[in-house]
């Protein structure tokens, strides 16, 4: 799980991670933007949406089951 101290650091890596994800990444990389989108959103309360990043990140990438906390 990603740890942040600060709700503005939280949304500081979903901006990048969206910046990150409209310059073309895919594979692997994009998986774990999908992830860290997703700890945003639970963050953010939005657990719907933080459900389906988690299930992208696990088509998307090598990552274990068991590594993704939602």
């Amino acid at each position: 799980m990603l740890q942040y101290q600060t709700l503005t650091e939280m949304l500081d890596d979903r901006s990048r991670g969206e910046r990150a994800i409209a310059c073309g990444s895919e594979g692997d990389a994009l998986g774990m933007l999908r992830l860290v989108q997703a700890e945003a959103l639970v963050w953010q309360g939005q657990l719907a949406a933080a459900v389906a990043c988690g299930l992208d990140a696990l088509d998307l990438s090598r990552i274990e089951a068991g590594f993704i906390l939602l």
